[in-house]
């Protein structure tokens, strides 16, 4: 699909709003290319166009997200580009979906412990369910894997292994964050 890369509205006086982290706009692009370039307005159309609520509902019920709040679910710029009122954990964010053919499995960061013996101390399982379709999750794999490739992750890319995730940072660069996947493992690492 084609989205339109241009100002959301003028805040008058403050410019435009949403910006990007490179100047100028592309004008009519691809939803793919806005995932890869980053085009911070691209996001906030598609919000826009999905709907907030919808947005809310989606992450809390389908992709385990807790931290979010009611407000998060009333204000465009929180669900668009991640502005949430308390945050989300890195846990959240792990994007299993996508590599698991659209089925969300309860992250976690070990599966069992066992004691010299082979005997199991803990058992860490987990609940799975379907999230998504799976050509979703194998567009949005593919896109993701195109940010590393090409994109803003590039700094993750390395020979020899299909790499997907995607880059995010806040106002004045005081957080960033990276969430990605190998076919093995997903995680998220944030610094600020």
């Amino acid at each position: 699909s084609a989205i339109d890369d241009y100002p959301v509205r003028d805040l008058s006086g403050y410019g435009a709003w949403p910006k990007n982290s490179h100047s100028g706009f592309y004008g009519l692009t691809t939803v793919w290319t806005a995932l890869v370039e980053s085009l911070n307005t691209c996001a906030v159309r598609t919000n826009l166009m999905y709907g907030t609520y919808n947005s809310y509902k989606f992450m809390t019920e389908k992709l385990g997200f807790t931290t979010l709040t009611e407000t998060d679910s009333q204000q465009v710029g929180n669900m668009a580009l991640g502005g949430f009122e308390n945050g989300v954990t890195t846990l959240e964010m792990a994007y299993s979906a996508f590599v698991n053919d659209g089925i969300y499995t309860t992250p976690r960061t070990y599966s069992r412990v066992e004691d010299s013996k082979g005997n199991v101390i803990i058992d860490n399982n987990t609940e799975s369910h379907v999230a998504m379709k799976k050509t979703t999750a194998y567009l949005m794999r593919s896109i993701l894997q195109d940010v590393v490739r090409r994109g803003s992750g590039g700094g993750a890319y390395f020979s020899g292994m299909s790499i997907g995730g995607k880059t995010g940072t806040t106002d004045d660069a005081r957080d960033r964050y990276f969430a990605g996947f190998t076919p093995y493992y997903c995680a998220a690492a944030w610094s600020g």
